[in-house]
């Protein structure tokens, strides 16, 4: 595809390792080229996994191996249907895939990109879903990972990374560090991270930060899914828990872009569930806001929405414009639906899964959506990813560094050895002839 484009402005790039518009500082998206409905058949020829909508996607032809993401069930609800009172709703249930979350989308993509920009290692700032989707997704492609987590991250988070082969590292606050109110809430990491996609001579692409653009694009997916799945139809309304916002506004891109290719007739009105102990984009649409006002010290259980200054708010509310709503549910909701989930239904979501359902029958009771509409609630992750009784290392040990940038250069120069790549391409950016189940 290799074209980039400002959300803003429309100012067009080249395919490049670029975040932001350069003429308004705006962000920056990948865009398709026009794309007719003739397409529909060879999307259904190809095998089960996101991968089927190749010419949707930001990435060559020729990709490195992945872990056949996506993909993943659209149940019908009968039981929970008849519990809740709504008569047409769907599950999209995002626990099957590779590392049980939705995350395993954006970041297949982001890792095929780093390796295409000819990279040998990638990073991430995270202690749940995108830590053990980059883990995962660099071990089976040969990348070294490096997961930087808060200085006080629980032992029983990082075991599993080091499974993988991820170098985990503590960071510890330093006066001056960025006062950060965004996903994770935590200053050492984001001030790092930052600091580390401003000097690319390190080699060491952040995934949700260098590689946004393109790391943005694997929610999308998701539409493209939900629309196939039911026949290619679009749903009267799409249910989604929130945090950043990233989730809403690029499946309104995935949607649109589907609908201006012809593949389907109509758009989703998209409705928004936060936790009401970090709600700052239903805030803003409450409040009518055009911005939502960063909240400091986010608190929710639910550690993939603890977003208190969401990146996205202001695009999410510009989805949610075109039709839709949001709505702030207690945490304690969310629990009880995602036991009553797995009980009714046989699958057990997290907590912000039991999240969007709570809200839908909020939603539903305020009038705001219909129980006789074709209703899809996004189920981010499975509730089996709960670590609590991971077995762990006695010995456990994780290196700890400060949030000063000369301090990850020192160690990384003690570790420049081990940052060789697995020999999976002919050469840089082609990769080798993928496994016959994954060819296209």
């Amino acid at each position: 595809m290799g074209i980039l484009k400002c959300r803003d402005c429309g100012t067009l790039y080249p395919e490049a390792m670029i975040t932001s518009c350069s003429e308004c500082y705006g962000p920056v998206d990948t865009c398709i080229e026009d794309i007719d409905r003739s397409i529909k058949s060879k999307i259904e020829s190809r095998y089960p996994s996101m991968w089927r909508y190749l010419e949707f996607l930001p990435v060559n032809d020729k990709r490195a191996m992945d872990l056949n993401d996506g993909w993943t069930p659209l149940l019908r609800s009968n039981t929970l249907g008849e519990v809740t009172g709504i008569k047409n709703l769907h599950l999209k249930f995002e626990g099957t895939n590779p590392t049980q979350s939705y995350e395993d989308r954006s970041v297949s993509i982001s890792i095929n990109k780093a390796i295409e920009f000819n990279s040998t290692a990638i990073g991430c700032a995270s202690t749940h879903y995108i830590a053990d989707s980059v883990a995962a997704h660099a071990a089976r492609t040969g990348l070294k990972s490096y997961i930087f987590v808060p200085d006080n991250t629980h032992p029983e988070i990082i075991s599993p990374l080091l499974s993988y082969g991820a170098q985990v590292l503590k960071v510890y606050k330093q006066e001056g560090d960025i006062d950060c109110q965004c996903h994770g809430n935590d200053p050492a990491t984001c001030t790092l991270v930052t600091r580390i996609a401003e000097i690319p001579e390190l080699s060491l692409p952040i995934v949700d930060l260098d590689l946004r653009s393109y790391f943005n694009s694997g929610y999308k997916t998701l539409s493209y899914e939900i629309a196939e799945q039911l026949g290619w139809i679009s749903p009267d309304n799409i249910v989604i828990p929130e945090g950043s916002g990233s989730l809403t506004y690029n499946m309104y891109l995935g949607f649109k872009e589907l609908y201006e290719s012809g593949l389907i007739e109509d758009l989703p009105e998209f409705f928004i569930v936060q936790s009401s102990g970090c709600a700052p984009i239903v805030d803003a649409l409450i409040h009518k806001k055009e911005i939502p006002t960063p909240l400091r010290n986010p608190v929710t259980l639910c550690e993939n929405l603890r977003v208190g200054d969401p990146a996205d708010g202001l695009y999410a509310l510009r989805a949610i414009k075109y039709g839709g709503y949001g709505i702030a549910v207690e945490d304690k909701e969310g629990i009880e639906y995602a036991e009553l989930i797995a009980k009714k239904e046989g699958i057990l979501p997290d907590y912000s899964g039991g999240l969007a359902v709570a809200g839908l029958v909020r939603l539903c009771e305020a009038g705001k959506i219909s129980p006789a509409d074709s209703t899809v609630v996004v189920l981010p992750a499975s509730g089996i990813k709960k670590r609590d009784n991971y077995q762990l290392s006695p010995a456990l040990q994780v290196p700890r560094i400060s949030s000063n940038i000369a301090d990850l250069q020192s160690y990384l120069e003690t570790e420049k050895k081990n940052m060789v790549r697995t020999a999976i391409f002919k050469k840089a950016g082609e990769a080798a002839e993928p496994p016959a189940l994954l060819r296209i």
